[in-house]
């Protein structure tokens, strides 16, 4: 009789798959790769791919995404696990996927690497064909941007570069909630939060009318989050 406790099983592989969040003009955008190889060589995918043995999975993430596109997040947390079987032709594959944010400057930085023949910022709500189940992941991530971002405002001003106005801030936050809030409220809990301190830089932010400019906190901002969708 076989111990149950040493039988041998079937091992599914394990990979990662990365949604990069990024703002341009106010509106949220992901980061897609073209594939290299096969399967689905050609077509646009997210960033990702196998875990290595005795490899974290949140260090498989970040090293796969740099070595795609050479992006490195400053915030990024595990979204779910997708494990349909038939989702890979390659065989039973289990994803953890991940959501990051990243600033507009910094988006701009990203170039194609390994297993990639070029990369591009798509409209989050109007991503191309994709392969595998990477439409779904998109929808999972995008839902889940919202919740975090509607618990943790200042998850927002990942998106932003140094320094920005408090109106600048708000319209980022409603970008990713995709709707319009309390501005007194928003601002309210930004600095009461302690999230973000004022400089002494002004910019006209409209004839006559200089605006304070603020800088982010980056201490008090979080790096992951546990939250699943």
């Amino acid at each position: 009789m076989v111990n149950s406790e040493t039988k041998v099983y079937p091992h599914p592989y394990v990979t990662v798959d990365i949604v990069v969040f990024t703002l341009q003009d106010y509106t949220l955008r992901i980061l897609l790769v073209k594939r290299k190889n096969d399967p689905f060589r050609g077509q646009w995918a997210l960033p990702g791919g196998f875990v290595d043995t005795n490899e974290a999975l949140s260090d498989a993430a970040r090293r796969e995404l740099q070595e795609e596109t050479g992006v490195v997040l400053p915030y990024m947390a595990q979204l779910h696990a997708f494990g349909q079987p038939g989702r890979d032709p390659r065989g039973h594959t289990i994803s953890i996927g991940y959501i990051g944010l990243l600033p507009t400057s910094d988006a701009s930085r990203a170039v194609a690497g390994d297993d990639a023949t070029s990369i591009s910022w798509w409209e989050a709500a109007h991503p191309p064909v994709l392969a595998f189940d990477h439409d779904e992941i998109i929808r999972c991530a995008r839902s889940m941007i919202t919740i975090q971002v509607s618990h943790h405002p200042q998850l927002a001003l990942y998106l932003l570069d140094d320094p920005f106005t408090l109106s600048e801030a708000q319209n980022t936050y409603e970008a990713l909630l995709g709707r319009n809030t309390d501005r007194r409220n928003f601002r309210r809990r930004l600095l009461a939060g302690g999230w973000v301190h004022e400089v002494g830089r002004q910019r006209l932010h409209a004839p006559g009318r200089p605006a304070r400019m603020y800088r982010v906190n980056k201490h008090t901002l979080p790096r992951s989050l546990d939250d699943n969708c």
